[in-house]
């Protein structure tokens, strides 16, 4: 699950930098807002994600950022869940929606994306039966022991984003939306 939040934390920065590049260069400055409609489309071209815990895995796609309030940015996406051992005889198969949400920020020492206090706001399956039981139960386990407050991860290697990673000053979020500030001097 820690890789899940690093992959939409990397999402989010790799929309703000994208946003960036046109106007990037010797001793430039600036700030640059991050609409959620281009977060979207950045999320878009780094899915569908995979994910694995036990027996079960999580096909994640279809995501959408959202800006639920002044605080949090979210990303809202479609989820399958699975569990094929057809050798066993087994053949499970739940669609449904989750919801990440959580802080934005940037660490310009390490150079890393924070998503502070990040929270599975949602997720939700088309039906209620044992098996989506135990997935939403080893989901929220998985979150509890292995995510961390905030988790850090590096500035995704998108190659829009690659000219600018050494640039980037500040990544925050507020009213506005997703802001990043790049600098060059």
């Amino acid at each position: 699950m820690k890789r899940s939040v690093a992959g939409v934390v990397s999402l989010l920065c790799a929309a703000a930098a994208l946003l960036a590049a046109p106007g990037v260069s010797a001793g430039f400055a600036g700030s640059v807002p991050v609409s959620a409609e281009l977060a979207t489309n950045m999320a878009r071209s780094m899915f569908p994600q995979a994910l694995a815990f036990g027996q079960v895995n999580l096909f994640l796609s279809e995501p959408t950022v959202l800006y639920p309030d002044a605080r949090r940015v979210a990303v809202r996406m479609r989820v399958q869940a699975y569990d094929h051992r057809p050798e066993q005889g087994i053949a499970l198969s739940e669609e449904g929606v989750a919801m990440l949400s959580g802080g934005l920020g940037y660490d310009p020492a390490t150079r890393q994306v924070l998503l502070f206090d990040p929270k599975l706001d949602e997720l939700r399956f088309a039906n209620d039966n044992a098996f989506t039981r135990k997935v939403l139960q080893g989901v929220n386990s998985e979150w509890q022991a292995r995510v961390s407050n905030p988790v850090r991860t590096d500035v995704p290697p998108h190659p829009y984003i690659q000219p600018f990673s050494n640039g980037i000053k500040d990544i925050s979020y507020g009213r506005e939306g997703i802001v990043i500030q790049v600098g060059y001097e």
